[in-house]
């Protein structure tokens, strides 16, 4: 194709959770849903924003508010064969700005063991503090789902003896330790 440039397939999808579940039935569920949406990536994500004509507002993003991307690890660049005389050199990028609520990214490393990831989030709706706990909590809930995929969804903790103490402390008008 006569086409160059970066193509992104922005997939919105919705995933209820039964709190009934097994960890394992959700993620099933996801990935059916998942592949039935990747079947049909080619749409463009302004078409389907288009044809949806969800309510605008300033207030949040039209369809999505919360994104997980997924990546594979894209290699050092000095091994991409370029044209004579073309040469590649990689920027810092800087931190990037929100474009949704909260929006969490993982790599997926070769050796299938470790994922680092990152969080972006709008500062006008979330502090640092609490991005944290949420990663800490996301990491310990993805970390159970993994050693116990049989786990009923609704059976696991999602906060910590230190959150509940916080949320304690607030309901009671107190300031937290």
């Amino acid at each position: 194709d006569p086409l160059v440039g970066m193509f992104v397939n922005t997939l919105p999808m919705r995933t209820p959770v039964d709190v009934d579940a097994s960890f394992r039935s959700v993620l099933e569920s996801v990935r059916t849903t998942d592949l039935a949406a990747m079947a049909n990536a080619e749409l463009a994500f302004e078409t389907i924003v288009d044809e949806l004509s969800p309510s605008r507002s300033d207030a949040f993003a039209p369809l999505t508010q919360v994104w997980l991307t997924l990546e594979q690890p894209t290699g050092d660049l000095s091994r991409i064969a370029f044209g004579e005389g073309l040469t590649a050199t990689a920027l810092e990028a800087g931190a990037p700005a929100a474009k949704v609520d909260l929006m969490v990214s993982m790599v997926a490393e070769d050796d299938g063991r470790d994922w680092p990831g990152s969080i972006v989030f709008a500062t006008d709706l979330f502090d640092e503090q609490t991005v944290k706990r949420f990663a800490d909590q996301l990491v310990r809930n993805v970390s159970a789902a993994a050693e116990h995929p049989d786990t009923i969804v609704g059976d696991v903790a999602l906060l910590t003896g230190e959150d509940l103490d916080t949320i304690s402390a607030w309901s009671n008008g107190r300031t937290p330790k």
